[in-house]
């Protein structure tokens, strides 16, 4: 069992897809697409409850910016209610990757904190 936030786990996602372009050893392949997987299946529950907030706090999809708004009235619980959502615990069902598996895998600078989570550094 794996436990992150919520919010790392979604800034996490699109750094494990650019990893399907990455070519690895087939071990290592396997054990980052359990923690994909995980990923993918605990944030389909974000997904729905996000939604569902997004509707409460009567979210308009603003089509040219492709983001929502909120009404001013509506703004500050909007902001403190995604706040609590992106801040809460999730368990995966996946195990840590030893460090020895992904140690010569060529990432960006910048994915490295998106990934030190899910990497076991003592094997």
């Amino acid at each position: 069992m794996l436990t992150t936030t919520v919010r790392l786990a979604v800034n996490s996602l699109p750094v494990f897809r650019d990893l399907d372009f990455k070519t690895v050893s087939i071990g290592a392949a396997y054990k980052l697409r359990d923690v994909e997987k995980a990923l993918g299946e605990a944030l389909k529950d974000y997904d729905e409850r996000r939604m569902a907030l997004i509707e409460e706090c009567n979210g308009k999809l603003d089509k040219e910016e492709n983001i929502y708004k909120f009404p001013k009235k509506d703004q500050d619980k909007w902001s403190k209610r995604i706040e609590t959502l992106l801040s809460e615990e999730l368990d995966l069902k996946c195990d840590k990757v030893p460090l020895s598996m992904v140690v010569d895998l060529p990432i960006p600078k910048g994915a490295l904190p998106f990934m030190e989570w899910f990497i076991d550094e003592k094997k």
